[in-house]
């Protein structure tokens, strides 16, 4: 489905000379992304002097033709206390999404950046006086999420000569190419010098922006920042990637980079009496029809007035952070697999794999794949340590024999908050201190796998695990983790059954003895219930592993002296 009443028009597609540039790997690898609406039109949240206005919020303005003065005096009123960038990124951290675009200034001219520009923007016309991008994009580089801008720049009704407000200004006397050059390019220059460095310009509504036009905010943007993407929206067919119309999915795999940009309930900005709400299982398979076809998909929320994103947005966007804590594998840096078309499931692909996404499990269990996919062996992404599922070649194409019920992984993604705030140091895996459980520690591929006591909870940790030996190897331990262990868990090399001990790239320090990959405590920890000895190497007790506490426990000292040999005298 392409074309001008297609899902993708022609003039958002991607040019073709983008389709093999490199700057397009991040956008590739990421799939899923947070789009954020937000400005002054959450405060009428969809009404006007006491009438619900039809149509999505933020395009109340244009939907009620509110004139300039009489809008304009929303800004006096926009204060968003609640406003916390640290919780809006690590929300879409939760959510798997690894890209935010948010609203720096949407059709109704409102400017959500301090601006040089115009005083119409929320630091020199509103109470709450600060610049809401600079802290997202100081909590996006800490914690490790590419930030965008969302710029309307051929919209603007605010603007006596930007397009669209024909019930203020004449439209014969307005000059768009002068709002381009003295208003929109100054603009982008702020957003791309003064917020370090942006992942991607989000331009909107092209409309009567000319080729030429499109052309020199594109080479704008590179000139800035040459890393900086440019969406297909820019107009022309000049886009580093293409841009799907809203809500829209193609049919069918789309030969270029694209994204949808989607809502999760009918509304962009906030809309009070919007509680159409897509349910979890409908978003996730949202996103995986869309990365099955080689797409991103760019999931919006609508924050309130003052600041707070509408609780069902939450949940949901938890609710596909967990699925994709689980089967992100399948999502994350895949290509359009080579089964279109199929109506009970879509398929992704790497090199060497294919996963196949179930939506319809069959009531015997066997999956029935066209003719033309050469499959070796197969397995359920749910159940890694499994055997392999059964391969049947026949006439008429493969089949795989799965069971009678559709799987589900039996160990979800862990909520443990000293596993989801797992961090690595040079001492390795950091859990928090005063933590102690029973645990159990295993190995896949590229995976350090953490499963929990009762085996209902499980938390894959991004380690360097390359030397570990092959994906389909799983050895499982149980381990204690002993309280105040805040810096002292080390790694050791995993035996594998039948094979030599793999190298690990992490030094060997106060460990278990045996199948262990991870365990141990920092000086002077409480014991924890363990039948394994302790060993380590050999380590002044005056030099703990780096970044342990100093030893305060007289008993945990002398044991731990007892253990290492050669350990010197504790001062």
């Amino acid at each position: 489905m392409t074309g001008a009443e297609g899902a993708i028009r022609e003039s958002s597609a991607q040019r073709p000379a983008a389709r093999q540039d490199p700057r397009l790997a991040w956008f590739r690898e990421a799939r899923f992304g947070l789009f954020i609406h937000w400005g002054l039109y959450a405060i009428p949240a969809g009404a006007w002097r006491g009438e619900r206005i039809p149509g999505i919020g933020e395009w109340i303005m244009l939907r009620a033709r509110i004139p300039v003065a009489e809008y304009e005096r929303l800004a006096g009123g926009f204060n968003p206390v609640q406003f916390d960038a640290a919780a809006w990124v690590a929300l879409a951290r939760a959510a798997g999404q690894r890209y935010l675009v948010i609203t720096a200034k949407h059709h109704d001219g409102f400017c959500l950046f301090d601006s040089a520009v115009t005083d119409y923007d929320i630091v020199d016309a509103t109470p709450f006086g600060r610049d809401p991008l600079k802290e997202l994009a100081e909590e996006c580089r800490k914690q490790g999420l590419r930030l965008g801008f969302y710029y309307s720049q051929t919209q603007d009704w605010h603007h006596p000569d930007g397009d669209g407000n024909d019930w203020d200004y004449d439209e014969a006397r307005k000059d768009f190419a002068g709002y381009i050059e003295r208003y929109v390019k100054p603009q982008v220059r702020e957003l791309l010098t003064g917020y370090g460095p942006i992942g991607l310009i989000w331009f909107d509504t092209p409309k009567r922006i000319t080729p030429e036009q499109s052309r020199e905010l594109v080479e704008l943007v590179h000139q800035l920042q040459p890393d900086c993407l440019v969406s297909g929206r820019i107009g022309n067919n000049l886009g580093d990637y293409a841009s799907a119309r809203d809500n829209v999915i193609p049919d069918e795999a789309v030969g270029m980079d694209w994204e949808t940009p989607a809502t999760i309930n009918d509304t962009w900005g906030f809309k009070a009496d919007d509680h159409n709400w897509k349910t979890p299982e409908d978003l996730i398979r949202k996103l995986v029809d869309i990365a099955s076809k080689g797409g991103n998909y760019l999931l919006n929320v609508g924050p309130t007035a003052e600041g707070a994103i509408p609780q069902p947005s939450v949940d949901r966007l938890r609710a596909i952070g967990a699925w994709l804590g689980r089967n992100g594998e399948a999502v994350y840096g895949t290509q359009a697999g080579p089964l279109q078309g199929l109506g009970w499931c879509r398929s992704t692909t790497k090199p060497g794999k294919v996963y196949l996404h179930v939506f319809e499990w069959p009531a015997d269990g066997r999956l029935h794949l066209p003719p033309g996919l050469s499959v070796r062996r197969a397995s359920l992404l749910a159940d890694p340590a499994g055997p392999d599922l059964p391969v049947m070649h026949e006439d008429d194409g493969t089949v795989i024999g799965g069971p009678a019920q559709a799987p589900t992984r039996r160990t979800r993604s862990s909520s443990w908050r000293w596993a989801a705030e797992a961090r690595r140091s040079r001492a390795g895996l950091v859990p928090p201190m005063g933590w102690r459980a029973l645990v159990e520690v295993a190995m896949r591929g590229q995976q350090i796998l953490i499963t929990g006591p009762r085996r209902a909870e499980l938390a894959p940790l991004d380690l360097p695990t390359d030397d570990l030996g092959p994906s389909e190897v799983v050895v499982r331990t149980r381990v204690t983790l002993l309280s105040g262990g805040t810096e002292g868990a080390l790694f050791q090399g995993l035996p594998v059954p039948g094979r030599a001990r793999p190298p690990f790239p992490y030094p060997v320090g106060y460990a278990n003895v045996g199948e262990v990959i991870a365990a141990g405590a920092a000086a002077g920890s409480r014991r924890g219930r363990s039948s394994t000895r302790w060993a380590a190497t050999p380590r002044s007790c005056a030099s703990p592993p780096p970044g342990a506490p100093a030893s305060r426990s007289r008993r945990g000292c002398r044991r731990r002296r007892r253990s290492s040999r050669g350990c010197s005298p504790c001062p």
